[in-house]
C-alpha cells in the first residue's frame, strides 16, 4: 500500500539560472500591481459581507480557506450568496487587530484549526515519546516501535489531509527556534524537537514522492532516532571545544545510534540502515563512511537533504539562521553539483514552493504576505495571504502580482546568502567537512 499521493510532479526542471538570480536578490522584470482587479481574491470581514450591495456584480473573487475560488468576480450578489458566505465563514478578521496578532489569526482563518490542533498535539506526543526512548536507551533496554509507528501513521494522515497546513506548522516551529524563541529550553528538549522536525518533513517528502506506507513509516522512525546517540548523551553545555574526541563523536554518532536500536527487534532493520546513512552524500563526501550514491538507501537520501535544510535555517552560535528560500536555492545548486538526490530536491521544492509554505514574502506592491500553499506546477508562484487587513488571498500563478523577495523583518535574526557561498559546505559540522575524515 502506498502513502496517499500529494500529486507532486517530478517533471519540473530545476533552473540554475533562476536560482542564481534568486540568491542574488534579483527579481524578474514585472509590472507593479495597482489596486483591486478581477484577478484579486479577497477574504472579507463579516461587516463587509453585510454591507455588500445586492443585485450588482461582485468586483472580486471570494475564496475558501483552501485557496480555491468560492464565488467568482462578476457573479450577481444575492441574499442567498451572502448567507452562504456567512455560513461558511468566508470572511476575514477585525481590522483593528495589531499586525502581529493579525498574522496569526489570518493563518487560522486560512487553515483548518482542528487540523492545526491535531498536528501540534502529535508533535508534542512525538517529542514525549522520543524522550521515553532516550530513557530506555540510557538504561540499555529495548525500544518498542509501536508508539513511534503510531506517530508516523498520524503524520501520514495529516500530510494526506493537507500538506500545506503541516508545512505551515513545521515552518512556524522552526522559525521560533531559529529566532531564539526556544533559547531557554533545555538542550535535550531542543534536540528532541529537532529530530521530530526532521522526521516530519522527511515523511512529507516521502509521501509526496509516492513511497509505500511502509517506507514512509521507515523515514519517520529513522528521522526520530537518527541522533539517538547524541540525545542520549546530550552534554550539559551546548558549546564544546574543538577536539579529536569531539570530532570522533560527531563522525561516529549515526553508527552508534543504529547500534543502540540493534537490540530492539520491533524496529525494522531498514531503519538502522537509513540512520547509518543520513549524513552521507551522493558524491561520496559525506560521513561516516563516505559511500557513493548508488550505495545509499533511497530513504536515507531524503533525510540527508532534510538534515541539510534544517541545519541551514536554524540559528547557530556563529551565524544567524539562513532565510528558508535562500536555503532551498542553495540546496538546488548543491543538488545540481551532485550532493543530493534530484528527485528528493524536486519533491521538496514542489511541495513547499520556492518560498516555503509558512514563510513571509515581500510583494511587488510593497505589501508583505504569508505563503499558504504551493503551486506544484509553478513553485515560484505560490498562493499567498496578505498579513495585514484586509486579508486577501492571491494565487500568483494566475495574477500579475509577484513575490520580489523573502521578508523577515528588521528584528529577525536571519541572513541572506551571497552568491559566493553557493560552493561552500554550509550544512556539515566543521570538524567533519574534510573528506579525509572518514571511516575506512
Amino acid at each position: 500500500m502506498k502513502c496517499p499521493s500529494l500529486s507532486t510532479s517530478t517533471s519540473h526542471t530545476i533552473s540554475l539560472g533562476f536560482f542564481f538570480s534568486f540568491i542574488g536578490g534579483l527579481a524578474l522584470s514585472i509590472e507593479r500591481f495597482l489596486g483591486t482587479s478581477p484577478e484579486v481574491s479577497i477574504v472579507l470581514t463579516r461587516e463587509r459581507v453585510n454591507e455588500l450591495p445586492l443585485g450588482v456584480p461582485i468586483p472580486f473573487d471570494i475564496v475558501g480557506k483552501n485557496g480555491l475560488i468560492f464565488i467568482r468576480s462578476g457573479s450577481i450578489l444575492t441574499q442567498e450568496i451572502v448567507d452562504r458566505i456567512l455560513e461558511r465563514g468566508l470572511f476575514g478578521l477585525n481590522e483593528d487587530l495589531p499586525a502581529e496578532q493579525g498574522i496569526e489569526l489570518a493563518k487560522d482563518q486560512y487553515y483548518d484549526r482542528e487540523l492545526i490542533a491535531r498536528i501540534d498535539a502529535n508533535f508534542d506526543v512525538a517529542v514525549s515519546a522520543l524522550s521515553s526512548v532516550v530513557d530506555l536507551a540510557n538504561g540499555h533496554r529495548a525500544i518498542a516501535a509501536e508508539p513511534l509507528q503510531e506517530i508516523a501513521d498520524r503524520w501520514i494522515e495529516e500530510i494526506s489531509e493537507d500538506v500545506s497546513t503541516v508545512l505551515a506548522c513545521w515552518h512556524e516551529r522552526t522559525s521560533i527556534a531559529g529566532a531564539g524563541g526556544a533559547a531557554k529550553r533545555e538542550e535535550l528538549d531542543l534536540q528532541l524537537a529537532r529530530s521530530t522536525q526532521l522526521a516530519t518533513l522527511g515523511t512529507a517528502i516521502a509521501c509526496s514522492m509516492g513511497l509505500s506506507e511502509q517506507n514512509c513509516r521507515a523515514v519517520a522512525l529513522a528521522g526520530l532516532l537518527h541522533d539517538l546517540s547524541l540525545v542520549a548523551n546530550a552534554p550539559e553545555e551546548s558549546e564544546m571545544s574543538p577536539s579529536e574526541s569531539e570530532r570522533h563523536k560527531i563522525l561516529m554518532h549515526s553508527l552508534r545510534s543504529a547500534e543502540m536500536i540493534s537490540h530492539s527487534p520491533s524496529i525494522p532493520g531498514m531503519v538502522r540502515v537509513i540512520i547509518m546513512q543520513v549524513h552521507e552524500q551522493l558524491d561520496g563526501t559525506g560521513y561516516p563512511r563516505g559511500i557513493l550514491g548508488h550505495q545509499m538507501n533511497p530513504m536515507a537520501r531524503i533525510l540527508s537533504l532534510v538534515d541539510a535544510y534544517l541545519t541551514m535555517i536554524e540559528s547557530h552560535s556563529d551565524r544567524a539562521s539562513i532565510v528558508p528560500s535562500d536555503a532551498l536555492a542553495y540546496l538546488v545548486y548543491q543538488t545540481l553539483n551532485g550532493k543530493f538526490d534530484r528527485g528528493c530536491t524536486q519533491a521538496l521544492v514542489s511541495m513547499s514552493s520556492v518560498y516555503p509554505v509558512g514563510s513571509r514574502v515581500l510583494l511587488s506592491t510593497g505589501e508583505t504576505a504569508i505563503v499558504v500553499k504551493s503551486n506544484e506546477d509553478e513553485p515560484a508562484n505560490p498562493i499567498i495571504l496578505t498579513d495585514k487587513p484586509p486579508f486577501r488571498v492571491f494565487d500568483l500563478a494566475h495574477n500579475s502580482l509577484k513575490v520580489t523577495a523573502p521578508y523577515f523583518g528588521d528584528r529577525s535574526r536571519k541572513e541572506r546568502l551571497k552568491t559566493k557561498q553557493l560552493s561552500e559546505v554550509l550544512w556539515m559540522h566543521p570538524l567533519v567537512r574534510d573528506p579525509l575524515n572518514r571511516l575506512e
